[in-house]
């Protein structure tokens, strides 16, 4: 399905670009795919392929300094900026779909968005699909670490210096090499402000997500290494929906939608949308 593109402009008037994919006939509910750091949306076009195919529509935005987005490349002061662009961007998909179920999906860092975005608007939502949630990754590292990451963060903001190895993300070398040839992916390490204000996003979603109550599919690979899957496994144990499923892939790297078990992932989010 070919997407078409819009624009948003953020709070502070920057202009943030959109993209929908929309199924042939009425849709079964609309899905609000939340990206990753340092990519964008067009990096899922066969996910909105497929659901769209299964008459499902996709909805997407990158974020600001994202993608086709205006603001400093890669940098995030606080996660809830993109939540609240994401916010004036869910109004507009309620008004399209007055009566349609709307899903969010959110990979990596955008799982994070996704669930503070659930836990402001649940009343309006129908679940959420988390992908290699990094909820807590700040726990891998030490004290002193985390302490001298976000004094950095204070005093060089836009530093860069998490690195990201692309190899992490896919055991399929196209997929690798796709990325880093993408001009839209900032292929530089996480900026000193952005990993902080994903740490303190994980922090503080720890403490609230008991009070999320929305179903939940939760996917993530074993294997890995970017985003530790024990943050899937703490989602799964301390989230307060009644309604939740915990799915951990032998061997997967950090993008499931993107491993060798591709088909596999993709029926297994299906068969969940379709129960509801």
């Amino acid at each position: 399905m070919d997407p078409i593109t819009g624009s948003l402009n953020s709070a502070d008037g920057l202009k943030l670009h959109t993209v929908k994919w929309i199924p042939y006939g009425t849709p079964k509910a609309v899905l609000l795919l939340l990206h990753g750091a340092a990519e964008h949306a067009g990096r899922y076009q066969h996910v909105a392929d497929f659901l769209t195919g299964h008459g499902y529509a996709v909805y997407s935005m990158d974020y600001v300094g994202h993608g086709h987005s205006e603001g400093t490349r890669a940098f995030l002061n606080t996660l809830d900026r993109p939540v609240t662009d994401l916010e004036n961007y869910l109004d507009q998909i309620h008004a399209s779909h007055p009566e349609t179920p709307v899903f969010v999906y959110g990979h990596s860092m955008g799982s994070l968005i996704g669930l503070l975005l659930c836990l402001r608007r649940q009343g309006e939502l129908a679940g959420m699909i988390s992908s290699a949630t990094p909820l807590c990754a700040d726990q891998a590292a030490s004290p002193l670490m985390l302490y001298v990451g976000q004094l950095i963060s204070r005093i060089l903001p836009h530093l860069y210096l998490v690195p990201l190895d692309a190899r992490a993300l896919s055991r399929d070398e196209a997929v690798v090499r796709a990325y880093r040839a993408d001009p839209l992916v900032f292929n530089q390490p996480i900026r000193a402000r952005t990993a902080s204000a994903i740490i303190d996003a994980s922090r503080r979603l720890r403490q609230q997500i008991i009070h999320l109550r929305l179903p939940l599919l939760i996917i993530h690979g074993s294997a890995d290494t970017i985003a530790p899957a024990s943050g899937s496994e703490y989602l799964y144990q301390h989230a307060g929906s009644p309604d939740k499923t915990l799915k951990l892939y032998p061997d997967g790297f950090h993008e499931m939608h993107n491993e060798p078990e591709q088909a596999t992932v993709f029926d297994d989010m299906l068969a969940w949308l379709d129960a509801y």
